[in-house]
């Protein structure tokens, strides 16, 4: 649950790994695909693969279908995760 929160602050996660992996997936979000090679090396360097930047990529992709499906569809929010619901923020200091 910590960790959700601190994804939706914006805030640095405390496992180097999980914070590279949350830096790169909010990079390739905001900047629609075009990660620098900067961006791809710190990735790597945290460990991780190049298929697993394409599982980013995958992940990213699935997410915005199944946003937008339930958004036309009227899906209501499942009773089990209906205390994580996200509120977007008037305006956001975070990175």
């Amino acid at each position: 649950m910590r960790a959700i929160v601190g994804i939706r602050s914006g805030s640095r996660l405390p496992d180097p790994r999980h914070e590279a992996l949350r830096q790169f997936t909010r990079t390739m979000i905001l900047n629609r695909g075009k990660a620098t090679a900067a961006d791809l090396e710190a990735f790597l360097a945290a460990g991780f693969t190049t298929q697993q930047a394409l599982e980013v990529v995958l992940g990213i992709a699935i997410k915005t279908m199944s946003n937008f499906t339930n958004s036309i569809a009227g899906t209501p929010l499942d009773a089990q995760v209906s205390r994580l619901i996200w509120q977007k923020p008037l305006a956001s200091s975070a990175e």
